[in-house]
């Protein structure tokens, strides 16, 4: 009996201990937390220059406050393998978006020159995989594309060339949407 009140006594002791523990840990944790958002109304504050002027730091670029690697380029570009883009006129395929983007002159879509002031660092070329290249086939009189009619009426508004005839195009696509014969355009 008296074996089972000490153990008794030893473990109120013990969980008031913890509680107590506890309490004091989230005191501190809520001090800590109150200073922080009394200097800042961030979670993680800049940090101050003289923890800068510390280092060492893991990262080297504590305490740059600008990119110092800037990189200029396109993140979705279509060319004439894509059904819309091509719809609206585009004549460039990759190899000439490439040299486009490298700082070569092409010939752009309407006929005049186009180069840029300077070359971009990055292009990423975002033709669409559904049809891929079967506009061009259409227009190039591709047989088992002729063979629909609806196309046939397509490929004469790309041949008649005007803004136009490639909106009607367009048109007709959103309305009555992808022809199946575009999808394998062999």
């Amino acid at each position: 009996m008296k074996t089972f009140l000490l153990l008794g006594a030893c473990a109120f002791f013990l969980v008031s201990c913890a509680d107590h523990d506890a309490a004091i840990r989230k005191n501190e944790s809520e001090t800590a937390a109150q200073k922080v958002k009394a200097k800042s109304p961030y979670a993680n504050p800049e940090p101050t220059a003289a923890q800068i002027a510390q280092g060492p730091h893991y990262s080297p670029n504590v305490g740059v406050a600008y990119p110092t690697r800037v990189y200029w380029g396109d993140t979705h570009l279509h060319t004439k393998l894509s059904q819309d883009a091509f719809t609206f006129g585009v004549t460039l395929g990759p190899d000439e978006a490439y040299k486009f983007a490298k700082g070569e002159t092409v010939k752009a879509t309407h006929g005049e020159l186009a180069r840029l002031a300077r070359p971009l660092d990055f292009l990423v070329v975002t033709d669409h995989a559904e049809g891929l290249g079967a506009m061009q086939a259409l227009l190039n009189g591709n047989k088992q594309l002729l063979k629909s009619e609806r196309l046939r009426k397509w490929r004469d508004g790309f041949l008649e060339g005007t803004i136009e005839a490639r909106g009607a195009v367009a048109q007709d696509g959103r309305e009555n949407g992808w022809p199946k014969e575009l999808e394998n355009p062999e």
